[in-house]
């Protein structure tokens, strides 16, 4: 049964005629659970009962996948555990469904842990692709989670992230997205606890016809919590970005500091871009920035690569490339970058 359902609602609505208070995703479908295969020292605990924590993507999207499934599968990062072994897990879509997958990661007391997300799928099927991350960093843990998205163009996607962090917990996500056709993006970190912190990158490429829809939000709850949310990538021909990304301040949260900070590249014949900040502030005693660089490539660095024997086609494609490196040398195994590079669509 598909249905059309509502996302990525701005967290303050702004003139309405701008369409970028919210989107909605036509003919969604969730059918078919699937858990990840998984390589290293921790183990998942496969479909049992667990909580929904909100995410960016919204209340009538965490309602919709809790109606259908609620279960998930659990990793449990234990207290003290400390490793610099990778954690890989592989989510291979073959079928055509509406697939779905519920993922829980528990950080107990002064862990540390690294995850590496891979999605993939068979060319030439259709399916829509669900992936919910609820992240939990209890005190001084720290977390890291890499998801690199590789499907083929004409997959739909919707990746949630929600995160409840403690005093002195520290949680990263950084996400590369590439090929499908749709991509539905949220992030909603509750940085509670003193200290508490939530980086966040996301590198995209976007061919004709191709959409990214983003709303990213930290609430500052505690004391001196820091948040970093960065997204760059390009936008070619047809393709359409928005990118919603708030800082919320709640009051009390003193000495806390947010940044968030967008690049885009243009390409091609009037791509669509929109970029939408903003700062709510309950608290003064608080630094909020945000910035934007957003055009076509500089003339001189283009000058500069064809000076050195590059013709403007490699310089355009080398260009874009960057954006991608800018997040995808980040992840901890050559593999996976590996991977990133040679996907055929970058």
């Amino acid at each position: 049964m598909t249905q059309n359902i509502t996302v990525n609602k701005l967290s303050v609505p702004t003139y309405r005629k701008l369409h970028v208070n919210d989107t909605t995703i036509s003919n969604y479908i969730c059918d078919t659970y699937i858990s990840p295969a998984i390589s290293g020292e921790l183990s998942i605990k496969k479909k049992h009962k667990c909580k929904i924590l909100a995410g960016g993507l919204g209340e009538v999207f965490d309602k919709t996948l809790s109606d259908n499934f609620s279960e998930c599968d659990t990793v449990i990062i234990p207290e003290n555990y400390s490793s610099e072994t990778i954690n890989n897990l592989k989510l291979n879509y073959e079928e055509e469904h509406g697939f779905v997958t519920n993922l829980y990661f528990m950080a107990e007391k002064n862990s540390k842990s690294s995850f590496v997300i891979t999605l993939s799928g068979v060319h030439d099927i259709s399916f829509f692709a669900t992936v919910k991350l609820n992240i939990e960093a209890q005190n001084n843990s720290a977390i890291s989670i890499y998801v690199a998205s590789l499907l083929p163009g004409n997959i739909r996607l919707a990746i949630d992230y929600a995160v409840e962090a403690g005093d002195d917990a520290k949680v990263s996500v950084d996400m590369v997205s590439l090929g499908a056709k749709n991509a539905y993006i949220g992030a909603k970190a509750n940085l509670t606890g003193s200290n508490s912190s939530f980086d966040t990158r996301l590198a995209y490429h976007l061919h004709e016809g191709q959409t990214l829809d983003a709303n990213y939000i930290s609430r500052h709850i505690g004391k001196s919590s820091r948040c970093l949310m960065e997204s760059t990538g390009t936008l070619e021909n047809l393709s359409k970005k928005t990118m919603r990304s708030t800082l919320d301040f709640v009051a009390g949260s003193k000495k806390s500091t947010g940044t968030e900070k967008e690049d885009v590249l243009l390409l091609g014949n009037t791509p669509i871009n929109q970029s939408v900040p903003l700062i709510l502030c309950g608290e003064e005693d608080i630094e909020g920035n945000h910035g934007a660089t957003i055009g076509n490539i500089n003339d001189a660095a283009l000058f500069y690569l064809q000076s050195r024997g590059i013709n403007k086609e490699n310089a355009m494609k080398l260009m874009a490339s960057t954006k991608i490196t800018y997040v995808s040398n980040r992840f901890p195994n050559d593999e996976i970058r590996k991977e990133i590079e040679s996907y055929e669509g970058l």
